[in-house]
């Protein structure tokens, strides 16, 4: 089915603007991910687990810190400047 010649096809001039606007000469080339299995793998999956972990620690650190006020740290510090000056 053919659009009628006097009605504007705006999708078809927005699909060809956006094409003569990309510059996929300029993309660099993603290497491939390392095998299931393999050394390279369980290294990847290893750091990406590490990298999990540190982030869910400091999700939680900050949430405590949020619902107490201040963080742990922080109560530490005041103690220690009460004690010292009281």
């Amino acid at each position: 089915m053919n659009p009628h010649p006097n009605c504007a096809n705006d999708l078809a001039d927005a699909t060809l603007y956006a094409w003569r606007l990309c510059y996929s000469y300029l993309s660099v080339a993603v290497d491939p991910p390392p095998k299931v299995g393999s050394p390279e793998w369980h290294k990847q999956e290893e750091e990406e687990m590490l990298q999990s972990e540190i982030r869910q620690y400091h999700e939680r650190h900050e949430a405590e810190a949020e619902s107490w006020g201040m963080s742990v740290e922080e109560y530490d510090l005041e103690m220690w400047w009460r004690d010292r000056h009281s």
